[in-house]
């Protein structure tokens, strides 16, 4: 019993296990996953409660890049391209000129990336889709041979661009309605089938453009050589201006060079001027020097030595005075004292002539005198020899001393 209540409950289990990965199959089966270049529109039950669906029957939901989970059974899906589809269309029309003209042009477009957009497009061409190149082609050839039909096959040659953006303008709206939108409208060519119309425009055209471009290319080439010729004046006017210009700055330098050496000139005369008075003055000065030292090396000793001569001799002079005075006034001084003698010893006589005389202890003896003193030496001035010679210093100011013979004394 244990065996067989195991065996039923790893069956139970196992049915389980497998009934939920078939249900997460089945679950991973119905999630839907959009691309961006792509719409998903889901119809069915609880499809309008999406956004939009105005003007539409029956409910819808579209989802434009993302993922969404669609039941079975009660909702479907369909895919809607998002690209852009590209397709030739050539629209042929006589123009104004009732000229056959034929334009070529290349169209890209694709449905409207909105949810309104992709709704009026499934409306109508959900299984269809293929067919949408050849409905924009019609609907772009109808206005362009409108267009061509307006307007000369000229005008069209020159306004490719003009012809292609109304083009677009006018199929704009009517495209919207469908849920497409043009993206590009390029006009490859535009041609006249069955004439030569544009070629022979286009040799007309190129004959004129030669014959202007010939005219244009002389024209070039007379201003041109207007131009050279010009040139060439302003050339020769411009050198003349700078050879005077030359000219005139070489004359400036040439005296500006004269003005200079002259200066140089009168500098160095000025120079060795002063240069011969300096010489001069130094030379005046070695003069006065040689002068002076000449004085103090010949005329001071000389002069030194006449004053030392003048001075002995008059120191020989002055002793032998002395000597003299001093014999003169011995010989007077033993005269007075003779006659002093013979007066006395007269006087003597005369008294004892007329009394005797009493002898005297000591006979009376003439006193004897002191020799006269020998007279001072005089000096001269100590700084200079000069006239004043005397015992004292000299009272003149030095600055009064003056050189006086040494041979006169006072």
């Amino acid at each position: 019993m244990d065996l067989l209540s195991g065996g039923t409950t790893a069956i139970a289990v196992i049915v389980v296990i497998v009934i939920l990965v078939a249900l997460v199959a089945f679950i991973a089966s119905r999630v839907r996953r959009v691309p961006p270049n792509q719409a998903l529109v889901i119809v069915g039950r609880n499809a309008e409660k999406s956004e939009g669906g105005a003007g539409f029957s029956s409910p819808q939901k579209v989802i434009i890049g993302g993922r969404t989970f669609i039941w079975p059974i009660f909702q479907e899906g369909f895919t809607l391209s998002l690209e852009q589809y590209q397709t030739s269309v050539t629209a042929e029309a006589r123009d104004a000129n009732f000229i056959n003209t034929a334009v070529v042009a290349t169209v890209n477009f694709k449905v409207t990336g909105t949810e309104d957009g992709v709704r009026r497009a499934v409306q109508r061409y959900l299984l269809q889709q293929d067919a949408l190149p050849e409905i924009v082609r019609q609907s772009l050839e109808g206005a362009i041979r409108g267009l061509i039909g307006d307007r000369p096959v000229d005008e069209l040659v020159k306004s490719f661009s003009v012809v292609a953006q109304e083009a677009v303008n006018q199929t704009k709206n009517d495209l919207a309605e469908l849920g497409l939108q043009i993206e590009t409208l390029n006009v490859r060519e535009i041609t006249t089938p069955g004439s030569t119309y544009l070629d022979d425009r286009a040799r007309s055209n190129a004959a004129r453009a030669r014959q202007i471009a010939e005219v244009a290319e002389a024209e070039n080439k007379r201003i041109s050589a207007l131009a050279a010729i010009e040139n060439d004046q302003q050339t020769a006017e411009r050198q003349l201006e700078l050879d005077l210009r030359r000219a005139a700055i070489k004359a400036d330098t040439d005296r500006a060079n004269a003005t200079a050496l002259a200066a140089g000139e009168l500098a160095k005369a000025e120079q060795d001027r002063l240069v011969a008075d300096q010489e001069r003055t130094a030379v005046a000065a070695q003069a006065e020097v040689s002068k002076e030292r000449l004085r103090i090396d010949v005329e001071l000793p000389a002069e030194a030595r006449k004053y030392a001569t003048v001075q002995d001799a008059q120191a020989a002079r002055d002793a032998e005075k002395a000597k003299v005075d001093v014999e003169v006034y011995q010989r007077t001084q033993n005269a007075e004292a003779a006659k002093t003698a013979a007066v006395n010893e007269a006087a003597s006589i005369t008294a004892l002539g007329r009394r005797t005389p009493t002898p005297s202890r000591r006979a009376a003896r003439p006193r004897p005198r002191r020799p006269p003193r020998s007279p001072r030496r005089r000096t001269s001035c100590p700084a200079r020899p000069c006239r004043r010679a005397s015992s004292r210093p000299c009272r003149r100011s030095p600055a009064r001393w003056r050189r006086r013979s040494p041979t006169s004394t006072t």
